[in-house]
């Protein structure tokens, strides 16, 4: 899984990008509820 975020900000005529990419790599498992507790997380700190 890959995420990329990118911020585009605008201070007086001068535009800065800050682009991020965040890679995770899960391992196989059976249990759905690691991969729920995985992408809750990453809605509540990331987005």
């Amino acid at each position: 899984m890959s995420l990329t975020m990118s911020y585009l900000t605008s201070v007086k005529n001068v535009e800065s990008i800050f682009n991020s990419n965040i890679q995770i790599h899960l391992s196989q498992t059976i249990n759905m509820a690691e991969y729920d507790a995985v992408f809750q997380s990453l809605k509540i700190h990331l987005l």
